[in-house]
């Protein structure tokens, strides 16, 4: 049987599961200009990981940064930062 979840429940689900409205695991949407996030490196394929953001933020002129080796609080990773 299936229950019908409301849209409260809905949105906790997707953003729990870093699946929000299809967008994969980064917040490439709710990255405004100057901020950023850090992947660590054991959440990496490689060493030398550098994600990018969907093809559609790119075509709108949306534009990342990434710097690797940063250490954040210990935790060595990449840095990923919006410039536009």
């Amino acid at each position: 049987m299936f229950r019908i979840k409301t849209e409260k429940e809905t949105k906790r689900l997707l953003d729990e599961s870093c699946l929000t409205a299809g967008l994969g695991k980064y917040p490439w949407r709710k990255l405004e200009v100057g901020q950023s996030f850090h992947i660590p490196r054991n959440q990496m394929a490689r060493e030398n990981y550098r994600p990018r953001p969907p093809l559609k933020l790119l075509e709108q002129g949306y534009r990342v940064k990434t710097m690797c080796s940063v250490d954040d609080d210990g935790v060595i990773g990449t840095l990923v930062y919006r410039v536009a």
